[in-house]
């Protein structure tokens, strides 16, 4: 799974999504937002957020069959980065719903329930 040109896309990846992330914290008109653990856990998730983007656009394109291009992964990454927990939320949702089809598990709780 990893090999040395692999661990670069994600070392950029992650610092990509840390970028998004820091400029998210930079546009907030709150400044009281500046505390050092607030700054270091949106890094962190902003940072995971564009790796699993990352993961997500090469397995992706790589079941289609189709080669993936350097500057759409940055520019996925990038955008994880800065939507942070929003992106992770979204993604849960769409895991949960194809993957374990959780959706279709409540409506028919809620279905029972009426």
């Amino acid at each position: 799974m990893f090999d040395i040109d692999s661990i670069w896309d994600y070392v950029i990846a992650g610092a990509l999504g840390m970028f998004g992330g820091l400029v998210r914290l930079l546009n907030k008109k709150d400044r009281r937002q500046f505390r050092k653990l607030i700054v270091i856990s949106e890094l962190c998730v902003s940072g995971f957020s564009g790796l699993l983007a990352l993961l997500m656009i090469r397995g992706g394109l790589a079941l289609v069959g189709v080669s993936y291009n350097g500057d759409l992964l940055g520019l996925v990454c990038g955008m994880a980065g800065l939507m942070g927990t929003k992106f992770l939320d979204k993604l849960e949702s769409k895991v949960n719903e194809t993957v374990f089809n959780e959706k279709e598990e409540k409506d028919n709780q809620n279905k029972k329930g009426e």
